[in-house]
């Protein structure tokens, strides 16, 4: 965080960014931005960039939904799903990602969440797991896809785990942001959240990580040599602003 700071702080860039931390916006005038500790920018153009937030599609379903009400103060706005990743109070739906809230074990809503809990997802069903059994863990259907895997093989080491599927658990992979002039900003966990080493790193050298993390993540090699031809264009010509 210090790092990031310093750097968006300094005018390396032609510009020296105010950043203000702990200051919520409170209102917005025609000329002016109040904050909620009593600071106020004045401005002649505002661009508001907030963040994400709850879609009115989910905040309906939620209250439409009695068990959500325990929840509420927690998942704002968001379903309230258990560890298996299943809506309170809606049998056989499932919710992940930024439009959920794990009972428990609240995760950040960031694309790393969504992706590991798409795939936990998705391995459950292919399995061939009995998601009508209550508010138990899911059952292995007898002769399902899945007992034929690793994953069953290992479980069944264990003689009260038996069948049954295991709670989603999210596995930091890390923190990347791109920070501008090609350098950016790296943190990695080594060893799990708890008790793990956390390796840090900044400027070019975590810029290349960053790329090389960005391509591996891209769908087939086709869209790879896309992303790589258009740095490479980038690099020698510059950014195409007119399409901004």
């Amino acid at each position: 965080q210090e790092a990031a700071l310093q750097k968006l702080r300094s005018d390396e860039q032609g510009i020296a960014i105010d950043v203000r931390l702990s200051a919520g916006v409170r209102e917005v005038t025609e000329e002016e931005v109040l904050l909620s500790d009593g600071s106020s920018i004045r401005y002649a153009l505002s661009l508001w960039a907030a963040g994400i937030g709850t879609l009115d599609f989910v905040r309906r379903t939620a209250e439409a939904l009695p068990a959500q009400a325990a929840h509420a103060d927690e998942a704002r706005g968001r379903l309230a799903v258990d560890s298996w990743l299943r809506v309170a109070g809606a049998p056989g739906v499932f919710a992940f990602g930024d439009c959920a809230h794990v009972v428990g074990s609240p995760y950040p809503a960031t694309a790393q969440v969504a992706s590991q809990a798409g795939t936990y997802l998705g391995r459950l069903v292919a399995d061939g797991y009995d998601f009508g059994g209550g508010d138990g863990p899911p059952k292995l259907t007898p002769g399902a896809p899945g007992e034929r895997t690793l994953r069953h093989g290992l479980s069944s080491l264990a003689r009260s785990k038996e069948g049954l599927a295991p709670p989603f658990t999210f596995l930091n992979l890390g923190i990347l942001a791109y920070v501008g002039k090609s350098e950016a900003l790296v943190q990695i966990a080594v060893g799990g959240d708890e008790g793990g080493k956390k390796v840090k790193g900044a400027g070019e050298a975590g810029f290349a990580l960053w790329r090389s993390v960005y391509l591996s993540k891209q769908y087939g090699l086709r869209n790879r040599i896309l992303v790589a031809v258009d740095w490479a264009k980038a690099r020698v010509f510059g950014r195409d602003l007119s399409r901004l």
